[in-house]
Order: structure tokens, then C-alpha cells, then sequence
């Protein structure tokens, strides 16, 4: 038998609404409640980058390369920044579309481009270990190192 939290997690799935939950104060309270770390966590990475930026104000265009789910894209909005999300995997512009774009009052002040970067200008091959894997890749080296050392990696697919 399911649980609720499971319950309630594949309704709004099928609703698709579930990464709009996960990016609304409401997410926050839960998890303000049941386990504070994660808000906690959060909440130091947006200090550090406060720190770090100090003088980027208000408004201020950032750039997050290689986007993958959004977790810095969600820091650089909670310090008042314009953002361009750039993402070449489908799944994670799903995801980065249900959380800052989508079923909202006002959209957020999110770009989502759909390529990778490089040096140049050319066709690659994407290497997806799985849909929204952080470790998805154009870099052969990198595919080589994950197929050697894939219990370093806790999240991901690494198959």
C-alpha cells in the first residue's frame, strides 16, 4: 500500500503539477516541518552566493549553464536575479518549465535555452545516463571515467 506522501506525490505527477509544488512556499513549510535540513541547506547556498556576488543587484542577469533540475536557477531567483536555464536534456526543460514557468500567477524570470555550450560550433553526441541525470554528458572522457568509478555517484543513473 502506498503511503500518503506517495499518494499525494504521483496525483500531482499525473496532474502535472508535482514540480510546481516542489518550487512553492508550500513545499517549503513541508519540509520546514518535517525535516528542516534540506530548507537549512538551501538557505546557506543562497547566503554563500549573497556573499559572493555581493555587488550583483536586484535584477542582475545570471546564467546557469548546464541547468540540469534547477536547484541554482532556484538560488539565483531567491536573490532577485533575472535567469537564462541552459539545458540541452528534454526531461530537465520539463522540469525547469513545471517549476519556474508553468501554473503560475506570474511566470518567474526564467530562459530556458535548449542547447549545450561550447567552444565551437558543432553537432555532438549527447551521452544520457538517464532522463535528468546530472551526469549526463557531451564529454567521451567524462562517460569513460563514469563507466569506471559509478558508486562515487549516489544520484543518477550511472548505468
Amino acid at each position: 500500500m502506498q503511503s500518503l506522501k506517495q499518494c499525494v506525490q504521483s496525483t500531482l505527477k499525473r496532474g502535472g503539477i508535482y514540480q510546481r509544488v516542489k518550487a512553492s512556499s508550500m513545499y517549503d513549510l513541508y519540509w520546514k516541518v518535517t525535516d528542516r535540513r534540506l530548507i537549512d541547506h538551501r538557505n546557506k547556498e543562497v547566503d554563500f552566493y549573497r556573499r559572493l556576488l555581493g555587488t550583483s543587484r536586484r535584477g542582475s542577469l545570471f546564467f546557469d549553464v548546464g541547468a540540469n533540475v534547477g536547484d541554482k536557477t532556484d538560488v539565483f531567483l531567491r536573490l532577485g536575479a533575472r535567469v537564462v536555464a541552459v539545458e540541452p536534456d528534454e526531461r530537465c526543460k520539463e522540469i525547469l518549465r513545471g517549476k519556474f514557468l508553468e501554473y503560475r500567477l506570474s511566470a518567474k524570470p526564467v530562459v530556458i535555452v535548449g542547447k549545450a555550450v561550447s567552444d565551437s560550433i558543432r553537432n555532438e553526441t549527447m551521452w544520457i545516463d538517464g532522463p535528468a541525470s546530472a551526469v549526463n554528458t557531451l564529454s567521451k572522457k567524462w562517460v569513460e571515467t563514469l563507466k569506471t568509478t559509478k558508486s562515487t555517484f549516489a544520484h543518477g543513473h550511472c548505468g
